[in-house]
């Protein structure tokens, strides 16, 4: 019988608002720990992995379950109209939460010549 633990990628449940001045993105990551969360971003290109170790501890000889180590994955485009440069993030009970800032605009009048 085999002692190995698959680990499966998957996409995590996600929701979006919008406000005002900013979007609001919340990610559920059940069981990952915020030292487990990477996020990047390019653009207005977001990347996010995250892990959720497996709980098969050392020594044990597992016979038989359904637990498996969980990593998670999700790539998301942002409107050009917001500033993931200035994107904050928190992570509480098991959820990401971001909080992207519209960008700034510049408005100015032109004098006709």
């Amino acid at each position: 019988m085999s002692t190995c633990t698959p680990t499966i990628t998957q996409r995590p449940r996600y929701n979006i608002s919008e406000e005002d001045s900013h979007l609001t993105l919340q990610i559920a990551l059940p069981g990952a720990a915020k030292e487990n969360v990477e996020l990047q971003t390019e653009a207005n290109l977001l990347r996010l992995q995250a892990e959720r170790p497996s709980l098969h501890q050392q020594g044990w000889n597992l016979i038989s379950g359904e637990e498996q180590a969980d990593q998670y994955a999700l790539e998301l485009r942002i409107n050009p109209q917001y500033d993931l440069s200035k994107a904050e993030a928190s992570f509480d009970n098991n959820v990401l939460q971001l909080s992207i800032p519209t960008k700034e605009t510049s408005e100015r009048t032109l004098e006709i010549q």
